[in-house]
């Protein structure tokens, strides 16, 4: 087909991830032609090497981790291998599964829908035209979607020596005996535990002073424990300065500790987990004249770019880059785009967890948040070791934290680690969401025995 050719839609999608997916579908189910564009696969990152991959590999290594340490319990496994090649398979098989088929079933049935899916890079040529391959396609209105890409440090030899990201990490062909992972954020510790529970060594890096270094300190510390006493070292406060490969084949890192001193490590392979940035180049976002600061996208209280006809969603967003976010934020945009009032994004009690065991949720502002801004807040704690159902299943350690406005009784923030904490920051979501003040929480009646009596027990705490 010519580069003359032109195709007219209502509205064209940039990213097939979670995001865009969501809004095809909706515009047209509401009568509006759509094309949806996706420069690899249907589903993004999060479902074919990012969000569902990893839960998946997390669980199976917790079964693993389990069977292994469950002689406490009166338990004997005489053996509690690893097929690696089933677990990979295993996975394949349930990304086909959340997909509805292989990527080409997943293409077939969007364009069942009424949705023409082009499979290609999307970079504009002008405020309403953008080209993928060699077509040009017109649009009414655009929403833009294309997620976020790994941030790879610059250092020395890193290039030269290789490393993977999480997009090969799901589906390695064999697991190597040792691994560096660059950065303790939800992705590198998620990573360090998984492959660490897989019988690799695991070294996990961390300039800043604590691991996931957004969220309450001591909790993170308190986690980095439970890595630590799994066989995972935590080196953290350092900074990588150079990479080299070494005769024997192997990766070796040179950092410098707190003590000033140089040291090194070699390692077979190399995870780089440094956080993510919006993936926008392709994009070529001046010649629609979408404005940019510092690197950024432009977007505003509703999702729009400084392009009237532009609108925005998920990660490329930046300020919650999360699954969830990026499928609320879709519908919403889209909306926006097709009615005669756009609306603000409601950005109240976003929720995020870090999967792993002892899991870490969190809903609004740490301490060190409300510190900073001036704001009086109590701090509510309820230790897992003072919850029956913790006792019984032997995972005591964690606790529920709520910080609470100390006159009204607000709700500021919420953070538990601990067994199912993902689960379990649900209900403290729900009342800051609706603004209901920490007594709902203490009134409310959880089920004997269950880890959430933990949730009313911290709220309890406000009127001691």
């Amino acid at each position: 087909m010519s580069m003359n050719s032109e195709k007219k839609y209502e509205l064209v999608v940039a990213g097939g991830g979670s995001a865009g997916s969501i809004a095809a579908k909706w515009a047209v189910q509401h009568g509006i032609s759509v094309a949806l564009v996706e420069r690899h696969l249907l589903g993004g990152t999060c479902l074919n090497y990012g969000c569902d991959p990893t839960k998946a590999l997390l669980h199976a290594a917790g079964l693993l981790h389990a069977a292994k340490m469950s002689e406490p319990l009166g338990l004997r496994f005489p053996e509690a291998g690893l097929d690696w090649s089933a677990v990979i398979a295993r996975i394949q098989g349930l990304i086909d599964q959340i997909r509805g088929g292989s990527a080409e079933d997943a293409v077939k049935r969007q364009e069942g829908r009424g949705i023409h899916v082009y499979q290609g890079e999307a970079s504009f040529v002008s405020r309403q035209e953008i080209t993928v391959g060699n077509e040009t396609l017109r649009g009414g209105r655009f929403l833009l979607a294309t997620g976020s890409e790994p941030v790879v440090p610059p250092i020395n030899g890193l290039e030269e020596a290789g490393f993977i990201t999480n997009r090969e990490a799901v589906s390695l062909e064999r697991l190597p005996k040792t691994l560096a992972v660059i950065g303790a954020g939800p992705v590198g510790t998620e990573f360090s535990q998984l492959f660490s529970r897989f019988g690799v060594r695991v070294t996990l890096f961390e300039m800043e002073a604590h691991i996931l270094p957004r969220e309450e300190a001591d909790l993170a510390d308190e986690l980095a424990e439970s890595l630590r006493n799994e066989g995972i070292e935590i080196q953290t406060s350092v900074r990588i300065e150079k990479v080299l490969v070494t005769e024997a084949g192997e990766k070796r890192l040179a950092w410098k500790g707190e003590d000033g001193e140089v040291h090194s490590r070699d390692v077979e392979e190399i995870l780089v987990a440094a956080g993510r940035k919006p993936a926008l180049d392709a994009l070529n976002l001046d010649a629609a004249g979408v404005e940019m600061e510092k690197g950024r996208l432009v977007v505003d209280e509703t999702l729009r770019t400084s392009a009237p006809s532009i609108w925005a969603a998920g990660d490329i967003t930046e300020r919650f880059p999360f699954t969830h976010v990026a499928a609320s934020q879709a519908l919403h945009a889209v909306r926006n785009a097709f009615s005669e009032e756009a609306e603000a994004f409601d950005y109240t009690a976003i929720p995020w967890a870090v999967f792993t065991e002892p899991a870490l949720g969190r809903v609004g502002a740490t301490s060190r948040e409300l510190e900073a801004e001036g704001r009086p807040f109590k701090t509510l704690d309820a230790p897992f070791s003072s919850v029956t159902r913790n006792l019984l299943i032997d995972q005591q350690s964690g606790r529920v934290r709520l910080l609470v406005d100390p006159e009204s009784g607000e709700v500021l923030g919420g953070h538990i680690l601990g067994a199912g904490a993902d689960d379990l920051i649900g209900p403290v979501v729900v009342a800051m969401r609706h603004g209901l003040p920490v007594q709902a929480l203490a009134d409310t009646v959880f089920p004997y025995p269950t880890s959430s009596q933990a949730v009313a027990i911290a709220a309890k705490e406000f009127f001691s």
